[in-house]
């Protein structure tokens, strides 16, 4: 049985190809080692310091997969609700649009303004009593997906990159003996350091494979929170919500049948 909000769907499939480009992008970082373990020689201190210096910068891929992602999930709303209007109606207009909000006074004002009329009473009592698209609301989540894809209509959304840790970085220490470093936490602004005292002619012999925090950047809605599983969540919740306004609508449109 065909969708009635076909597009609307069509548009969150599409957002998950750009999670999983996401994902990929992500992963080609992750595997690039973009990070220098190496050691110092102090002649005046107890032994050689194995160091590490990051080196990269978050890859364009990201930021902009990112941004496709919230784009499709922002128009998906949109669609759908100018989908149940032409359901409800049979027209489709450009001005009519799924009501979000920074406060709640300015959500009512859109729906006692805007989509009161065009759409069932079924889906407005929907998205009062159990979506709340305003800050504040169950759906604040959507005013930050909202706000995002305004930024990205004007800038490319930035995500920052923290190297979070090291595992595996292998020395060889002045006797030929090889150690394990094992897991190294980085700590955000300092120096990365480990003394071998004694030891003046240590090599580094593996680089290890570093792990990256990437966070949406500073300034921006949701800023800190990881972009990949933001990404996620909020497909999660466009597609909660979409599917519960189809299912709203098979029924509304069954009876309407009925009736006519």
């Amino acid at each position: 049985m065909p969708r009635l909000l076909e597009d609307a769907f069509l548009k969150i499939e599409w957002a998950d190809k750009h999670i999983q480009n996401l994902n990929v992008e992500l992963n080609k970082f992750m595997e690039s080692h973009r990070h220098t373990a190496f050691i110092e020689h102090d002649p005046d201190g107890p032994g050689d310091l194995l160091k590490v210096r990051q080196e990269y910068e978050t890859p364009s891929g990201v930021s902009l997969a990112m941004g496709d992602v919230i784009h499709n999930l922002h128009s998906a709303l949109d669609i759908a609700i100018n989908r149940i209007q032409f359901l409800t109606h049979g027209i489709m207009t450009n001005y009519t649009k799924f009501p979000i909000r920074e406060t709640k006074e300015e959500f009512e004002a859109a729906i006692n303004g805007g989509l009161k009329g065009k759409v069932p009473f079924e889906i407005l009592n929907f998205l009062r009593v159990d979506v709340k698209p305003y800050l504040g609301g169950d759906g604040e989540a959507l005013v930050h997906l909202h706000n995002l894809d305004i930024e990205d209509k004007h800038r490319i959304i930035l995500a920052a990159t923290h190297l979070a840790f090291v595992n595996g970085i292998r020395v060889q220490l002045d006797d030929g003996i090889e150690a394990n470093i094992g897991d190294w936490l980085i700590v955000p602004n300092a120096v990365a350091k480990e003394c071998f005292p004694g030891n003046r002619n240590v090599k580094v012999t593996e680089q290890g494979r570093p792990t990256f925090y990437i966070e949406i950047g500073k300034g921006l809605p949701l800023a800190g929170y990881p972009v990949l599983p933001t990404c996620v969540n909020l497909a999660e919740i466009v597609g909660g919500i979409v599917w519960a306004m189809e299912r709203g609508m098979g029924v509304w449109v069954k009876y309407r049948d009925v009736l006519t």
